[in-house]
């Protein structure tokens, strides 16, 4: 990327500059597969006097289908891109992008643009622009529609799911192994690759964010974005109650910046019914889960056990969670939980998804570090953790508990124990404590006991 960004400087191309509000529309079209039911009706706005914007190889589409494309964005630093450029429009060029870009636009108007996770590679105190706004050029381009001063802004093609096996409405076949992930959202169904389900994950902070800044944007195309894009806005006329920084929305209390976590935890708690149905008869008496979030998961247990454990160190999850956890069988801890008593610091990964707060190794200790073992908790049968990689401390801090209790144990496993100072930990407690592991269910590993490891794996696969 340095090398790139350096080339780009070299040719002295005009830089995005921020402009001021104006009254126009920028139409954003993707080459998404429903793109090919939406031309009559971008034709129209291009007559109108709309600007049109295209994303990648969706301006040669336009172009072919008789539609006059203003400017053409792209980030993505791969030299397959070139193949991308040369019409008569304005492109939009990341300074990250292969030089092989720029020769391919060589001759026509160029603007050059900084994709905001650049600038460690740029001239210090020169005053850039520098473009946020997620992983993907169409949310870079929503975000330069806005710098540019665009307040009306229309959303085509970025279906970010396939329709059958189609992932572009014209052939792309650097995507075509793309790995299909299957996407349930409030009862619809879609088939999308990990990069869809990002930018759709980045569009619903982002338009809120934008929506704040007094931005209108019309969503046009269908897939998982389409859906998605709906029901948020089914969800902003709902009735809610806004308390400081959390919202009671739909009888859930959640932080008000969350878009992210709590549909997708709403729409993960059939595992807690699987990992039941795997434990042995009768092990139903005490369950230590964390992170709490908002209680999601809590409640759920509480219906099933005896006794439910809930810890939850962000002071903003826990505020919701013990609005939203009532019953009188769930114990509940403001704290996160090692092998050690003490305090860490917390970092906020991603503002929009309060599920993906973590350690901060180089931060400022506040929060509160409890030791399972020393709370002796009683009739432990089952373990489920999803703390965002401190799973490994948390059970070698437990390590009495489960060699008396023998619980079933789940852990989110998503690769960030090494983000955490703990890689590889999880492994190796397993295998100190007779534990194998016995499914996947999403990004969750179940551990089994040797002793009951085949029977549990027998339920679960049933």
């Amino acid at each position: 990327l340095r090398a790139n960004v350096t080339h780009a400087l070299s040719l002295g191309l005009p830089e995005l500059k921020q402009a001021g509000a104006n009254d126009m529309s920028v139409c954003i079209v993707g080459g998404g597969p429903s793109l090919k039911n939406n031309l009559g009706e971008l034709r129209l706005r291009a007559r109108s006097g709309q600007v049109i914007w295209a994303l990648n190889g969706a301006a040669h589409y336009l172009t072919e289908n008789g539609i006059k494309v203003d400017g053409q964005w792209i980030v993505d630093a791969r030299d397959v891109n070139a193949r991308f450029c040369g019409g008569e429009w304005t492109h939009y060029l990341a300074s990250q992008c292969h030089p092989s870009v720029f020769e391919a636009s060589k001759g026509k108007e160029v603007i050059l643009w900084h994709e905001a996770t650049c600038d460690e590679f740029l001239p210090k105190n020169k005053g850039y622009t520098l473009v946020g706004g997620g992983t993907t050029v169409g949310m870079k381009a929503l975000c330069g529609a806005y710098a540019l001063g665009f307040r009306i802004i229309h959303v085509y093609g970025m279906d970010s799911s396939f329709d059958e096996m189609d992932h572009h409405v014209y052939s792309q076949p650097e995507n075509d192994r793309d790995a299909r992930i299957d996407v349930n959202v409030e009862g619809r169904r879609f088939k999308a690759a990990s990069w869809m389900i990002r930018q759709v994950e980045d569009f619903m902070g982002l338009s809120d964010e934008l929506a704040r800044m007094d931005c209108e944007i019309h969503v046009h195309c269908g897939g998982l974005l389409g859906w998605v894009a709906q029901k948020l806005a089914d969800q902003r006329n709902k009735p809610h109650v806004v308390e400081g920084d959390i919202v009671l929305f739909d009888d859930l209390w959640r932080p008000i910046e969350d878009r992210v976590s709590v549909p997708a935890v709403l729409d993960e708690v059939w595992k807690i019914k699987r990992v039941v149905d795997a434990l042995p008869e009768g092990k139903r008496r005490t369950a230590i889960q964390a992170g709490g979030h908002v209680g999601i998961f809590a409640n759920t247990m509480s219906l099933v056990f005896d006794d439910v454990w809930t810890f939850e160190p962000d002071p903003t999850n826990f505020k919701c969670l013990v609005r939203n956890v009532r019953a009188d069988n769930v114990t509940i801890h403001q704290a996160a939980i090692g092998s050690e008593e003490g305090k860490i610091a917390l970092t906020v990964r991603d503002k929009n998804n309060t599920g993906s707060i973590g350690i901060d190794l180089d931060g400022v200790p506040t929060i509160p570090v409890m030791v399972i073992d020393r709370l002796g908790p009683q009739n432990v049968d089952l373990i489920y953790l999803d703390i965002e990689g401190m799973e490994g401390p948390a059970l070698y801090g437990a390590s009495d508990t489960v060699q008396k209790n023998r619980p079933l144990i789940v852990c989110e496993n998503k690769g960030l124990d090494g983000m955490s100072g703990y890689e590889g930990l999880l492994p190796i407690f397993m295998a100190e404590h007779g534990y194998r592991k016995i499914a996947r269910l999403m990004r969750d590993d179940v551990f089994a006991p040797l002793e009951y490891a085949d029977e549990a794996e027998r339920r679960l696969s049933h």
